[in-house]
């Protein structure tokens, strides 16, 4: 909560590196939680007054970036698991990111549009990744599937698919909607232009 704002930037600074390990998709997805729960820490204590509100301003791209890169340099060969705690990690920072405001009513912490570019710009590309694993598994269920064990494993696959989804269309949506009308051409070029 707000009392460990203090203690965030430092925390923010050690669990950054663990991010990119490439040894290990448990350590990787831990410490994107941890990196979200830090930002949100971050963004309560700023919230109330007890650290500066800079330091949510200053993380807020190098998480969201962070997440975002390591997010796309995650296979799909890798565990479903690591890349939804990855995604949801992002996810929360976009929505801690919108949500937390000062008391004049002003967002703690505010996604550029050139950052917002990067990041979206990761994101619709496992989207689109994300689109494409759905289609074919609905294929399989209709026209391969031979018998139930079968279509629950393809069903399952659907539903953990689905959740991946619900988290990168969720960070993009944060951003539409602390940019508004500044999103438009992230919009048009990069979500609208893509999917058709």
């Amino acid at each position: 909560g707000k009392d460990f704002g203090p203690y965030a930037e430092a925390s923010a600074d050690a669990f950054l590196p663990l991010l990119n390990n490439e040894y290990s998709g448990d350590v990787r997805s831990t410490s994107a939680q941890a990196l979200c729960q830090i930002f949100k820490a971050a963004c309560l204590s700023a919230s109330a007054g007890s650290v500066a509100q800079a330091l949510p301003q200053n993380l807020l791209p190098v998480l969201a970036k962070a997440l975002a890169k390591q997010l796309s340099q995650e296979s799909d060969d890798d565990e479903l698991e690591i890349r939804f705690a990855i995604a949801d990690a992002l996810s929360e920072v976009m929505y801690d990111a919108f949500t937390h405001k000062d008391a004049n009513g002003m967002r703690i912490a505010q996604i550029s549009v050139l950052d917002a570019r990067e990041i979206v710009g990761h994101v619709m590309i496992l989207i689109a990744g994300c689109l494409t694993r759905r289609s074919k598994l609905i294929a399989e269920m209709t026209t391969d599937v031979v018998d139930n064990d079968e279509l629950a494993r393809c069903d399952e696959k659907l539903h953990s698919e689905q959740e991946l989804l619900t988290h990168l269309v969720d960070s993009v949506g944060y951003q539409l909607k602390s940019l508004g009308a500044s999103f438009i051409p992230i919009f048009s070029q990069l979500v609208a232009k893509p999917l058709g």
